[in-house]
């Protein structure tokens, strides 16, 4: 075997030929193979599920499903990154060089996440090569308070026996992320 080198250029198509000669001077049918050079293109990746502004209750658990692409090198990863005012976190897909898949991550709200506090959740794909999807897809959520107060009376003891017409004072506790209202 006979072997030659050359660097690709950046991007067009290159025609290669090989004509072998042999001592008497007989020439071979040449074999030509076309390469084309392309830049390595960044991955795609999207939200499928929730597709929109979505709101998630406190307490709750939550599958986010993206699909990404890369039809020229093949995936590497999928990331979630959760940002708001008191939950961040990234959560990791790993994929073999596949060119196409879908990726689940479970997204946990903590019973005691602050109401109204919006969540960015922005996935960012890469390619075998380390080339990250641009801009990152994201997803706002607000956090929706789906947690009851707690409440005790404190005050008096269970069976307790009062005569008519006797004023108690009854404590109550209450305890609440947000606050009780009455």
């Amino acid at each position: 075997p006979f072997t030659h080198s050359f660097i690709m250029p950046s991007t067009g198509s290159v025609t290669l030929t090989a004509i072998a000669t042999d001592f008497a001077g007989n020439r071979g049918t040449p074999a030509s193979i076309t390469i084309t050079g392309a830049e390595n293109q960044p991955p795609t990746v999207q939200f499928t599920d929730p597709t929109s502004h979505v709101t998630m209750n406190t307490g709750s658990q939550y599958t986010v499903t993206v699909s990404a692409t890369d039809p020229d090198l093949g995936l590497n990863d999928v990331e979630l990154h959760v940002d708001g005012s008191e939950l961040h976190s990234v959560q990791v897909v790993h994929f073999a060089g596949v060119v196409s898949g879908q990726a689940q991550f479970t997204l946990a709200i903590p019973a005691a996440a602050q109401p109204d506090d919006n969540l960015v959740l922005s996935v960012v794909a890469h390619d075998i090569r380390g080339l990250a999807s641009t801009p990152p897809s994201t997803q706002a959520v607000t956090i929706h308070d789906a947690t009851p107060p707690a409440v005790a009376i404190t005050s008096l003891v269970r069976d307790f026996i009062v005569t008519p017409s006797q004023t108690l004072p009854v404590t109550v506790q209450t305890a609440d992320a947000v606050g009780v209202a009455q």
